[in-house]
């Protein structure tokens, strides 16, 4: 099973490049480092918004406006100058959490290969 971070990383950066027509965009998800802006940060749309030679505000906005994480997310905030906050779904965690329980083997981790 892919991590949160990659899926968000996937999602968000699939967005950035439609919205931009740039290929190679990133969103770099991180985990916020307070909780009372959720659970992680979109931080890749202020490098994307200097590229492009635009507000990156007004570009973070856009690309929010379009973004769908329905499934997994609660509706994206933008913060500050163009940081996109994103918190998870409690019964997204429940569904993920469950996953994991009944893969008593593995825990829904995916196997590493040996080096």
């Amino acid at each position: 099973m892919r991590t949160i971070v990659e899926l968000l990383e996937e999602k968000i950066s699939e967005a950035m490049t439609e919205l931009s027509g740039q290929a190679g965009c990133s969103a770099m998800v991180r985990p916020t480092a307070d909780p009372r802006f959720g659970d992680y940060q979109a931080n890749g749309i202020m490098g994307l918004a200097k590229t492009m030679k635009t507000n990156p505000r007004t570009l973070a906005q856009s690309l929010v406006a379009g973004l769908d994480l329905s499934e997994m997310c609660e509706t994206p905030e933008v913060a500050g100058p163009g940081f996109i906050n994103l918190r998870l779904k409690p019964e997204y965690l429940n569904a993920r959490l469950k996953a994991m329980a009944r893969d008593v083997t593995r825990l829904d981790i995916d196997p590493v290969a040996a080096s």
